[in-house]
């Protein structure tokens, strides 16, 4: 279910020209139980640096 809403949101940004940053790939690399708390699905510290990283990269890429 989460899988399909986020690349449908992704996609629905995307035919409007927003730009979205999907950490998706490497959280999955990283695993599950190290990138969010278990307890309730928040990203945990290094889920926050994996996310923090990928906007650093995209804002790299978009800055002048």
């Amino acid at each position: 279910v989460y899988r399909n809403l986020r690349i449908k949101v992704v996609e629905a940004l995307a035919f409007e020209g927003i730009d979205a940053i999907d950490p998706f790939l490497r959280f999955k690399k990283a695993g599950f139980s190290t990138t969010h708390f278990t307890h309730d699905g928040h990203w945990s510290p290094l889920g926050h640096a994996i996310a923090g990283e990928d906007a650093v990269k995209w804002l790299m890429a978009v800055s002048p």
